[in-house]
């Protein structure tokens, strides 16, 4: 059997299971499976399995949520056809399928007979979550089990708190402060029934093993490349730039707004710094394999003459990249998800990201198993002497990356060039 025949046969299984287990508990609740192992398809095979079920009829209207409209061309485009072929169904002819995005609140507006919540993380906030109370078949979809990132209940509106309390007075916002986790939103109305990690999925051979490194880089305290003042003659080094923003973010003598300016400063510089994406440039120019990198400011991933995913140029770019014709693709947040990179084997993460469930989301871009013997290389970028570096400890500590940070390699105070050869 090769390696393909293999991963077919494992998926298969894995979305089968995924399916099973969500019908068996009254058609409700979410599959946690990491990115590359189908989730499309556990959601195309989930309405079949209610139709074929008798829960749902043909021509009922299917609602799949999604956060952009780049997971509606993505689904039309390619998932559909791709599970016709394999299964025989052609969903858009069995069903009326309407795709909407979360912020739009569409459940108030309309009725479906069925809906398909996808990352469904991202819809969990205080403001985007009516689908959770629909009260028909719903498969939420997603890489990780929603963290318990809290808010407070005062924050949600009364609709969400009339039904978190059930059987309880009414109570006014100002004095619900109890925090509520997304977790625990989630277990109120689509429990997580099935989860697949990445772990278990590598060793299923549905996707590739990573490497994760992590880049030691160090604030630049000799070249003056940074302009901290209006006048137009004098520059700084990234050293001397950092400390007096940071010194002045916390200089309690000074107003809450000009240490809240210098605080946003420092935050903007992180995403810009030249020393940085000097490094980043060297090691995608040493990259023989196709490469994606993710940063919070687009500007110096242009300045870097990298192939930068705007509005206008997305879909272009990834056909670009999966036509061969571009080895590299840089994002903020737009690639982060929902798109297929064919062969992307480097993922460089620039600046930090927010929970674990983002950084699976990222490193999901390189993992797919789409050739014998693939190894995918994570890169994060921590400068020592910023926030970056307590950050990554956080994460560390609180968001544990199941093995593959233990195998961290740390290249020294300072990345050079040829140290990416080690690994690339």
């Amino acid at each position: 059997m090769t390696w393909i025949d293999k991963k077919i046969k494992a998926m298969d299984i894995v979305q089968d299971e995924a399916v099973n287990t969500w019908a068996n508990n009254n058609y409700k609740g979410t599959v946690a499976a990491t990115t590359g192992s189908g989730k499309s398809f556990i959601g195309c095979k989930a309405i079949i399995k209610a139709y074929e079920d008798g829960v749902i009829k043909k021509g009922n209207k299917i609602g799949f949520f999604a956060e952009t409209q780049v997971r509606e061309n993505t689904f039309r485009e390619e998932e559909f056809p791709k599970f016709k072929q394999v299964t025989g169904h052609d969903l858009e002819k069995l069903f009326d399928v309407q795709f909407r995005c979360y912020q739009g609140n569409p459940t108030k507006k309309e009725q479906f007979d069925m809906i398909i919540c996808d990352e469904i993380s991202e819809m969990l906030t205080a403001k985007y979550h009516d689908p959770l109370f629909f009260d028909g078949p719903k498969i939420g979809l997603d890489a990780t089990v929603p963290e318990a990132l809290s808010v407070y209940r005062n924050e949600l509106p009364h609709t969400m708190l009339n039904k978190i309390n059930q059987g309880k007075k009414k109570r006014d916002e100002g004095i619900i402060t109890e925090l509520i986790n997304k977790g625990e939103l989630l277990d109120m109305y689509m429990p997580v029934v099935y989860e697949l990690s990445y772990e278990d999925a590598v060793r299923f051979g549905i996707v590739a093993p990573s490497n994760v490194f992590v880049i030691d880089h160090s604030l630049d305290n000799n070249k003056k490349n940074m302009k901290p003042f209006k006048s137009k003659d004098f520059y700084t080094t990234e050293f001397d730039y950092w400390n007096r923003k940071f010194n002045l973010s916390r200089d309690f003598t000074k107003s809450p707004f000009v240490r809240l300016s210098q605080a946003r400063e420092l935050s903007a510089f992180i995403s810009t710094m030249p020393s940085k994406f000097e490094a980043i440039k060297g090691i995608v120019a040493s990259s023989v394999n196709k490469t994606i990198v993710f940063n919070q400011k687009l500007e110096p991933l242009r300045l870097i003459n990298l192939n930068v995913a705007e509005k206008d140029n997305t879909q272009y770019l990834i056909d670009q990249f999966n036509d061969d014709e571009i080895t590299n693709i840089a994002s903020a947040i737009k690639l982060k998800r929902g798109i297929t990179l064919k062969k992307c084997t480097n993922v460089v993460i620039a600046t930090p990201y927010q929970n674990f469930h983002h950084f699976e989301q990222m490193r999901g871009r390189a993992v797919r198993l789409d050739y014998e013997n693939k190894i995918a290389n994570i890169i994060v970028f921590r400068t020592n002497g910023t926030y970056e570096e307590k950050w990554f400890d956080n994460m560390q500590n609180v968001y544990s990356l199941d093995g593959d940070l233990k195998r961290t390699v740390y290249m020294g105070d300072e990345i050079k060039f040829v140290s990416s050869k080690r690994f690339l």
